[in-house]
């Protein structure tokens, strides 16, 4: 951090890339109270953070792109294979709040529709 801002990433052999915004897909405590000094941090945030009840640390984004991305690990101009795979996790969200209520209360999540 550099005048209270995230300048980049220290890695862990030392290496440091600095980047004019820096994303982390971390669950926001781990992100604020783990990979940051608290201190540079405002204190009501800090706070706030600590006592955040979360139920999941999944974290869904949606983001508008002016192009497809062009990843390092896979580079291509135009349409790729990476770029037209999905993930389904599953049929509904019911389906998906009963597998995480019996996965909560320490049952493993069973394999039947919450709507059949």
């Amino acid at each position: 951090m550099r005048n209270g801002r995230v300048t980049g990433v220290v890695l862990e052999d030392g290496e440091q890339i600095d980047a004019p915004i820096v994303v982390t897909t971390l669950h926001p405590k781990t992100a604020f109270l783990d990979q940051l000094d608290e201190r540079e941090l405002p204190d009501d945030f800090v706070t706030d953070i600590k006592r955040w009840k979360t139920r999941s640390g999944v974290v869904k984004i949606n983001l508008a792109l002016s192009e497809l991305p062009n990843f390092t690990a896979d580079p291509c101009e135009g349409m790729g294979e990476h770029h037209t795979g999905s993930v389904e996790m599953a049929p509904s969200i019911e389906y998906m709040e009963e597998a995480f209520l019996e996965a909560r209360a320490g049952r493993p999540a069973t394999a039947r529709s919450a709507t059949a």
